[in-house]
């Protein structure tokens, strides 16, 4: 639990510490999120889908949508670790 502490605790100094915007491009919701923007486009096409506006050819995400994203995947027991991730094994990363 002090890991999932820490995470959100560093997530909410990075939410801070930058000017937010409503609606986000693939790299700034990347940074936003704390991941790489590879990640964006491979892993979260799937089952962890986040959800986007597409601009004519520019894909883009509202900070809102992200937001409640995160939240819907907010790990709090291990009952919605079951629902969540349904036995697979999921790995926690902190970039440095």
């Amino acid at each position: 639990m002090k890991a999932l502490a820490l995470l959100t605790e560093i997530r909410d100094l990075l939410r801070a510490s930058k000017p937010q915007k409503e609606i986000m491009n693939a790299k700034e919701t990347a940074v936003y999120l704390g991941v790489s923007p590879s990640y964006l486009w491979g892993d979260l096409k799937g089952t962890y889908a986040l959800p986007f506006v597409r601009i004519g050819k520019r894909v883009m995400f509202r900070k809102k949508d992200v937001d409640q994203w995160l939240e819907e995947r907010t790990v709090r027991n291990a009952q919605d670790e079951r629902r969540l991730f349904d036995g697979r094994r999921v790995h926690l990363a902190v970039k440095s």
